[in-house]
């Protein structure tokens, strides 16, 4: 495992919660005021890239943070949850009803942090004590799940690596330089498509782009989602074939031969879908059929084929939570 990646990882998150906030609370939650400290040093680390920034406020206390870091040789994911308890007591009761199979990495105390650190601009002191726990959930993706205590403060939830060129990993890749000539709208959609994912998964393990001829390319990903309320992971696998016709009406015969035993489940586009963000506007006719050929509580396999207007993409998903 890549375990001085995902220590790098961790530690920057830390540090950043211990450095200078930049912050004024004015109002909001001392919990908001802490995310944004956090995302004001995350698109100001000049380390790597901010590539994607998403925030749910659970409940007043509680934000879950969903972010992106990419380098040169990774890509970092994180899924965390930040909780502002009443007292400090009340964070360690909880630390300790998650913490069971995780190793103490890290304790520091007063003496650690500074009068500026985002949590004294918080609370107007410095904290008393600051434990970091970790616990290895995978080696390939390499995958650590962290509990950070500072005080009131709790923040966790995993943390994945992908290292750039892995075999296990491809979610850096673009698939620009392999695509044929004069498939420009294509191939943007692919990396759009590409884009969209890593914005709305904790990890993409699995990212292969093979294009079967000028006008047709196939995506083989998988990709991960973490529900840190549950303590569950989301597993989805899928093949996805698109395919380029020369006119509407082209693709549209398409359709039709390929939804024998669908249904219909859709006329309206998403909003952010890789053809929109590929070409700019949404398209004039869009229709998504399904076939559900296995559902249960914790297992599905759906078939699906979608047409955008001369594009018609056709997927196979199997997903399951484990």
């Amino acid at each position: 495992m890549k375990t001085k990646g995902i220590l790098v990882a961790i530690i920057l998150v830390v540090v950043l919660i211990s450095s200078t906030a930049g912050c004024i609370i004015g109002g909001q939650s001392k919990a908001k005021v802490l995310v944004d400290a956090l995302h004001n040093g995350m698109k100001n680390d000049t380390s790597s890239n901010l590539k994607a920034w998403r925030e749910t406020e659970i409940d007043k206390d509680t934000i879950r943070v969903m972010f992106t870091k990419e380098n040169a040789t990774s890509t970092t994911y994180y899924d965390l949850t930040v909780k502002w308890f009443h007292t400090a007591t009340d964070a360690t009761k909880f630390v300790d009803s998650i913490n069971q199979g995780y190793m103490l990495t890290n304790s520091a105390d007063s003496s650690s942090f500074g009068s500026n650190s985002a949590y004294s601009l918080i609370t107007g002191h410095k904290p008393t004590n600051a434990d970091t726990y970790m616990k290895i959930d995978s080696i390939i993706p390499a995958k650590v799940s962290m509990i950070f205590q500072m005080d009131e403060l709790v923040m966790y939830g995993p943390v994945t690596i992908i290292t750039s060129g892995s075999s296990q990993s491809q979610s850096n890749q673009k698939p620009i330089s392999s695509a044929p000539a004069g498939n420009q709208t294509l191939n943007t959609i692919v990396e759009e498509y590409h884009d969209v994912l890593a914005e709305s998964s904790t990890a993409m393990p699995t990212w292969k782009v093979t294009w079967i001829d000028a006008n047709t390319v196939k995506i083989d990903v998988a990709i991960e989602q973490y529900n840190a309320s549950a303590h569950t992971t989301s597993h989805a696998n899928a093949n996805y074939t698109i395919k380029r016709f020369n006119s509407i009406n082209d693709a549209t015969n398409y359709l039709n031969s390929q939804t024998s035993g669908y249904n219909l489940a859709s006329t309206t586009s998403p909003n952010d879908s890789a053809y929109i963000r590929a070409t700019g506007h949404k398209p004039s006719t869009y229709e998504r059929w399904i076939k559900i050929n296995e559902n249960r509580d914790d297992y599905a396999d759906v078939s699906s084929v979608t047409q955008t207007d001369n594009f018609v993409a056709s997927l196979h998903e199997i997903a399951y939570t484990g």
